[in-house]
């Protein structure tokens, strides 16, 4: 009679443990986005740096490309910007498409150099 009230008990903690792990990697992205706002919430974003409520919602993406080979993007939403090797450190997007992004004044800067 012990033995099966102790595999009873074992098997309900068992599975309650197995049913809380899933759902805590199911819904992870959205406790990492609570806590991350909780976590800043009284702190204020520096000049020119991405908004908070847009901060949350960056993501770094690894995907394997049709020749097996690895690939890294950062998601922001639905767009995957790809992260490109440099000589000692990395690029997010292309030349373009940072180009573009520049305001008049570090384009006119950029061009001087």
């Amino acid at each position: 009679m012990q033995f099966t009230a102790l595999l009873g008990y074992a098997t309900k903690w068992t599975l309650r443990t197995m049913l809380i792990g899933y759902i805590t990697y199911a819904c992870h992205e959205d406790i990492s986005r609570i806590i991350n706002k909780l976590k800043f919430y009284y702190n204020k974003v520096e000049v020119g740096f991405v908004e908070k409520d847009f901060a949350f919602d960056i993501n770094v993406i690894h995907t394997l490309n049709s020749r097996g080979r690895l690939e890294t993007y950062v998601e922001y939403y639905s767009q995957n910007i790809p992260v490109y090797g440099r000589e000692d450190n990395f690029m997010v997007g292309s030349a373009e498409q940072n180009f573009a992004k520049f305001t008049k004044k570090e384009k006119r800067e950029l061009c001087r150099k």
